[in-house]
């Protein structure tokens, strides 16, 4: 989260500009004593984080990965793995999410 935090003041002084307030909103069910929230991670972890003005996600999504040992990426929203990166719940397994090359698969509902 500090990464993000010194981007977004670093690109606020640049633009001459005052860094919008960040935020990070966790939701914590202290009534859960579930004993596998302290398992060690089977799998890389990512945290998707939104800055925008007065609580919304913002209608533009600038989307940086920051692989490890390595400089920052940029994608763009329209790319494959933008959707699962962002709506993980959506995409718990990592599924490719809306590209432009996607074919419908005509199934009927009964």
């Amino acid at each position: 989260m500090h990464e993000v935090e010194y981007e977004e003041i670093d690109r606020a002084k640049k633009e001459r500009r005052a860094p919008p307030p960040l935020r990070m909103i966790l939701d914590i069910n202290r009534g859960i004593h579930d004993q596998r929230l302290y398992n060690l991670p089977t799998a890389n972890e990512f945290a998707t984080v939104f800055v925008g003005e007065n609580s919304e996600v913002p209608i533009y999504r600038y989307i940086a990965i920051h692989p490890r040992g390595q400089d920052p990426q940029t994608i763009s929203i329209l790319h494959l793995h933008c959707d699962p990166m962002t709506y993980s719940l959506l995409f718990p397994r990592g599924d490719k999410g809306w590209y432009s090359e996607l074919e419908k698969i005509d199934q009927s509902r009964k």
